[in-house]
């Protein structure tokens, strides 16, 4: 990996832990310690992303064999158990419903009034953020590994890869939300949580896995498209 390379990766990172830092200093000095859980899927998030960062080390490394294919292929497996935590966090929106922004002002629900509550506010803007910083290490995680895929292979092998792990993010976004099965139970007790597993094998996991894999490759796509872009001009 080449010093300029390097420096970038390093600069990048280091932003990342600033803000990740302040936004952890925001929710403790808001005194909303109830949005607390949003660090704790940060750092869930962050570990797929080290994994990314190590892959690129490796095969940007011309005496890749030095280092061990048992390590890669275990590093590759927790890779892919770990990332869905990543976009997983999109569907934290969810508890905001749990707040009440504002009040219809009459029964045809023609007039809306907005509650004024700071803390409320509060909640959202720390949702969103959390939200957002994981989604950007999400993309990172994810376009590092599928870089490495075509410069190994081709275009058409990293796009495949996208897909299906956008498509396994989804399903397990199902797993951890709807039927509460998380990533370390597979570690914990692989036995019941592959059964668990097996058994929400269905037409509905199908669709909310595509569902919501779509917008993990829509997500990707936008914000490649723009990198891109932004590249060029």
């Amino acid at each position: 990996m080449s010093k300029t390379l390097k420096n970038k990766k390093n600069n990048f990172k280091n932003i990342l832990i600033v803000v990740i830092f302040i936004y952890f200093l925001c929710i403790v000095f808001g005194k909303r310690l109830d949005n607390m859980y949003m660090i704790w899927n940060l750092l869930l998030a962050w570990i797929p992303l080290e994994i990314s960062y190590f892959f690129k080390k490796v095969f940007g490394d011309k005496n890749r064999k030095k280092y061990s294919q048992t390590l890669i292929v275990l590093l590759s497996i927790i890779w892919v158990i770990s990332y869905p935590n990543a976009p997983y966090v999109i569907t934290e929106l969810v508890y905001l419903n749990g707040n009440k922004y504002f009040e219809l002002v009459n029964s045809k629900g023609t007039g809306v009034i907005f509650k004024n509550d700071l803390n409320i506010w509060k909640d959202f803007f720390y949702v969103f953020i959390g939200v957002w910083i994981c989604s950007i290490i999400s993309f990172v995680s994810i376009h590092i590994n599928r870089k490495i895929i075509m410069e190994r292979y081709n275009s058409a092998f990293s796009w495949i890869f996208l897909f299906l792990v956008s498509i396994f993010s989804g399903f397990n976004m199902y797993l951890s939300r709807i039927q509460q099965i998380r990533s370390w139970n597979i570690i914990i007790n692989p036995y019941k949580t592959i059964v668990l597993i097996y058994k929400n094998i269905n037409k509905l996991t199908f669709e909310f896995s595509m569902l919501f894999g779509g917008i993990i490759i829509i997500m990707y796509m936008i914000t490649n498209l723009l990198i891109n872009k932004l590249k060029n001009e």
